[in-house]
């Protein structure tokens, strides 16, 4: 409930104490660590120096200047005062697979009704038991094919890929098809930057959603601590739409369940019960044997080519925050509003990538 919200001045107060600076992550040498960790908890000391030549430069260049001017955006009404809202459009892969394609790869995969392993598999089709439709007639497992179907023609993907679940792990690529169900104008992309671990606030959230080649992003930027429930409450608006389907990397784990902690702090209701597709534990099963770690920034340069300029580590945000608060210069929300865009374009070029070898799974 809104009573339970604290007075802007004592949040903002309480938050520039407690942001201190200790760090939440380890520098580690280049090249002395090897790991697939989502939580960016360590910087090789390559990264570390570049981010702190970054924060001093952006610092020197964006001196007096104010958040309008440096990150131009429009402010958003909602009922926990005014959010600060950037919206900018990035150029991203258009391709996205057939959703008949789609339907026709999950009907021809016997192996989804419970009790037909490979060997089961294999005798039905020796059979001409081709596709889930023709197990209808079938003792044994047309009821259960009748229960598949039925699932299917509902459009229901949330409920489909719970039934997927049962038979496939979560990082097995047939479990990331009913994602290709959905339009790309149903997909919603979320990215959140927070001042550290759970309970500590949320200081930009983004949201991308895709029109033909394009990605266009909304980040709500809190610029004040006391903007938070503000930023929450715009964003949370904008996530809705019938038939929309998250698409992230690590949400389900973090930023979903980090956005509804925040907001239940605030007496916010949250309704986030929609299709959701982490596309971490895909990325994991793909390239986790071949590249260092699986973060955004790794898959983006390895897997596609793309290099970062002028970008900070996850784990540095909270530091560049700070310094914001403390200094007041805008310079250090410059790139890690870029960061946090960077990584919503990047899902945008990693989705049509994984649901690309989906037709070429076992």
């Amino acid at each position: 409930m809104l009573q339970t919200l604290q007075t802007p001045d004592s949040v903002a107060g309480r938050w520039r104490d407690a942001v201190d600076a200790v760090p939440g992550y380890e520098v580690v040498e280049d090249g002395k660590i090897f790991r697939t960790s989502f939580l960016d908890s360590y910087v090789f000391s390559s990264e570390h120096g570049r981010a702190l030549d970054l924060l001093r430069s952006m610092m020197e260049l964006h001196e007096g200047m104010p958040v309008r001017h440096a990150l131009p955006g429009r402010e958003v009404e909602t009922a926990f005062g005014p959010a600060y809202c950037i919206e900018r459009r990035t150029e991203v892969p258009d391709h996205h697979p057939d959703r008949e394609r789609v339907r026709g790869h999950l009907l021809g995969n016997l192996r989804l009704l419970p009790g037909i392993g490979p060997v089961t598999e294999k005798r039905l089709r020796g059979r001409g038991y081709a596709s889930i439709p023709d197990l209808l007639d079938h003792r044994r497992f047309g009821g259960i094919a009748g229960e598949f179907l039925h699932e299917l023609d509902r459009g229901g993907t949330g409920a489909l890929a719970g039934w997927i679940s049962r038979r496939y792990l979560r990082s097995h690529p047939v479990a990331l098809a009913p994602c290709g169900l959905h339009r790309r104008d149903e997909l919603v992309f979320l990215d959140i930057e927070t001042l550290g671990i759970f309970s500590r606030p949320i200081i930009l959230i983004g949201i991308g959603r895709l029109a033909g080649s394009t990605l266009a992003t909304s980040q709500y930027l809190v610029r004040e601590i006391s903007e938070e429930p503000a930023a929450l409450n715009a964003a949370l608006e904008d996530l809705t739409g019938e038939g929309a389907a998250l698409v992230s990397f690590n949400g389900k784990s973090f930023d979903v369940p980090y956005i509804g902690e925040r907001a239940a702090y605030y007496g916010m209701p949250v309704r986030m019960d929609r299709p959701h597709f982490d596309l971490l534990h895909f990325s994991r099963r793909r390239w986790g044997t071949s590249l260092p770690d699986c973060r955004l920034s790794t898959l983006e340069r390895e897997v596609f080519g793309i290099a970062r300029e002028a970008d900070i580590p996850g784990s540095l945000v909270p530091e560049f925050y700070e310094a914001f608060l403390r200094t007041g210069n805008c310079g250090p929300l410059v790139p890690i509003v870029d960061h946090n865009r960077q990584d919503l374009v990047t899902l945008g070029h990693l989705l049509p990538a994984l649901l690309g070898e989906l037709h070429g799974s076992p």
